[in-house]
């Protein structure tokens, strides 16, 4: 019997091996497949970029293929990241200092910020897949050098989990989340964006520079927004100040929860409130208080929003007017604006999302409708004509393309020469005098990840604008911020003015320089706003506590006799930063 099993083991195996070899290529998933702006080089770069939000998802009823959710609102200021990757890439392909030979390409995805697609594009880019292929690399594709983004912390979580498993390189132009410093949980992270805990700093030296002591605080219905308002909130809390609420921006939009916020504000005696919202989500908060003519609030802006396009808009200005954003340092970025204006789609055919922009910029249509995206726009524009491609770009506001005010675009851009720069040392490895066990060298054109990733965290150098590029230990940059002031202008539209600086690795007495006299506040009001619970009690008045409320809130009552000296000469009341006190004699 035994040899007749073995005799029909060859048989019994045969169908299932047929049924195999029938089946899609072994490192497949019946998965759909993910557009991509790709330029295929010798070395190639993956970037994730949040070009769209506003997601709409199917409902799912598994009686057929689940559908994927829809992205429908376009971002420009996303798809200037885009365009940088192009930009860096081009250049840096010209210049025959920098890898010479080696020719670098990317892929730049869309993650709509979505967590879950975000997740799936990481897996499509480590095989070089159009679709998500764990623990595999299929074909020959060239080797994927690191990963850009995502600009926002909640997705770059996402990517980072991914990466972090493979110690693929990944630097991020937006994430402040200070979780993602740490090492063990996310090994292969790195940004060009400070962490969290330099930008609770910087506002709790704005709050005390103006004696500020009664402030509101407004953050997404996130984790990830609601950690880095507890820096916040402690650091504040740190200069003597009080909160006097906390209150939270929903996710999912309600008109509800929306106008309860916007009663909150209008009832609370605090006129400072710091925000700590990304923009699609603090964009219908606005509008509501724009609605309700709420005019009276100073909002700190965090670098989330504190440059925004989106909210610098006329509908906008008499509720924003006066805002102080730490916006992230503004760069130059020469030749990028010629770059931009010479777009078009007709010479770009694999570029789609420069042919979504184009519908977006002109409110027209391309004949063929291949783009997913809503009409309503970040700038509002509905679209009725079609698109012909005589539109000229130079003819749009300056607002639309923003190419005097590279930030975060300026993050993407020293990411991709960051990496080039390690790709570069890589490559100038000598045998024997190497990194790696025995002095051995990777080879450019088959490297592993962790070993381009040694070499990324030791770069050092200074882009084009001189400015110093680096990582420390945790892989965050030199914490360096623009301290804007949101000013309107005569069309009503928000220029944002720079009226300051924080540099937290300036030398000590340096790192926070501030030109008040610059500043405008909202209704024109010269003097500074004032934000307190309890004003300072007068001469011969003290403090008395208000049970259950912080201590910033208190009542002024008259000394008594008996704490009050009369005597010529002899002066028992007090200054100090509470306000004038009583003294027993």
């Amino acid at each position: 019997m035994r040899g007749l099993a073995v005799g029909l083991l060859p048989l019994l195996l045969q169908p299932v091996l047929v049924h195999i070899t029938a089946q899609r290529a072994p490192c497949s998933l019946r998965t759909s497949t993910e557009d991509a702006f790709t330029r295929d080089g010798d070395i190639n770069i993956g970037a994730i970029f949040a070009v769209h939000f506003d997601n709409d998802y199917p409902r799912a009823d598994y009686t057929r293929p689940p559908s994927q959710a829809s992205c429908k609102t376009f971002v420009t200021r996303a798809f200037r990241y885009v365009q940088a990757v192009a930009f860096a890439v081009n250049e840096i392909n010209q210049s025959p200092s920098i890898l010479p030979n080696i020719t670098l390409g990317f892929r730049v995805h869309d993650s709509c910020y979505d967590e879950t697609k975000a997740t799936k594009l990481a897996m499509c880019l480590l095989p070089g897949h159009k679709e998500q292929v764990p623990n595999f690399q299929c074909g020959s594709q060239a080797p994927l050098a690191a990963v850009i983004g995502d600009v926002y912390s909640s997705t770059t979580l996402a990517i980072a989990r991914i990466l972090g498993l493979h110690r693929y390189p990944q630097i991020s132009h937006g994430a402040h989340l200070q979780v993602l410093s740490d090492k063990i949980q996310f090994p292969s992270f790195m940004r060009t964006m400070p962490n969290a805990d330099t930008v609770s700093v910087g506002v709790s030296l704005l709050v005390k520079h103006f004696g500020w002591t009664w402030i509101g605080l407004l953050s997404l219905e996130k984790d990830t927004t609601q950690s880095t308002m507890l820096l916040v909130k402690q650091d504040i809390l740190k200069t003597g100040a009080c909160i006097a609420f906390w209150e939270e921006i929903p996710i999912l939009y309600s008109t509800t929860k929306l106008r309860r916020l916007v009663e909150v504000l209008r009832k609370s005696s605090a006129t400072v409130v710091v925000t700590i919202c990304p923009e699609p989500y603090l964009l219908p908060f606005m509008e509501e208080a724009a609605r309700k003519n709420i005019t009276g609030v100073l909002w700190v802006a965090t670098h989330v929003w504190a440059s925004s396009s989106l909210l610098s808009v006329v509908d906008y200005s008499t509720v924003l007017t006066g805002t102080i954003g730490f916006a992230i340092r503004r760069g130059v970025l020469s030749g990028l604006k010629e770059f931009l204006y010479n777009l078009h789609p007709l010479r770009n055919p694999e570029d789609h999302f420069t042919k979504e922009f184009w519908e977006v910029a002109f409110s027209c249509t391309w004949p063929e409708g291949s783009t997913n995206s809503s009409s309503f726009t970040d700038e509002g524009y509905d679209r009725k004509q079609l698109c012909t491609g005589s539109e000229n770009l130079l003819g749009l506001k300056s607002y639309v393309l923003e190419v005097n005010n590279f930030r975060l675009t300026n993050n993407v851009y020293n990411a991709i020469y960051a990496t080039t720069h390690a790709l570069h040392n890589l490559l100038s490895c000598l045998p024997g005098k190497g990194p790696f066990v025995n002095g051995t060298c990777a080879t450019i054109h088959d490297f592993r990840p962790w070993q381009l990733l040694h070499y990324l965290r030791k770069v050092h150098f200074r882009n084009a604008e001189g400015d110093e590029v680096y990582f420390n230990e945790n892989g965050n940059p030199p914490p360096r911020f623009d301290i804007l002031n949101w000013q309107r202008q005569e069309d009503g539209y928000i220029q944002h003015v720079k009226v300051g600086t924080f540099d937290f690795s300036a030398p000590q007495g340096r790192q926070f320089i501030f030109n008040e006299s610059a500043l405008v506040w909202n209704k024109g009001v010269a003097q500074v706003p004032v934000s307190v619970c309890s004003a300072s009690c007068l001469e011969g008045y003290r403090k008395a506590a208000r049970e259950g409320q912080a201590s910033c809130c208190y009542d002024c009552v008259p000394c008594s006799e008996q704490e009050i000296s009369n005597h010529t000469g002899v002066q028992y009341l007090y200054l100090s930063q509470e306000g004038v006190q009583c003294v027993t004699e």
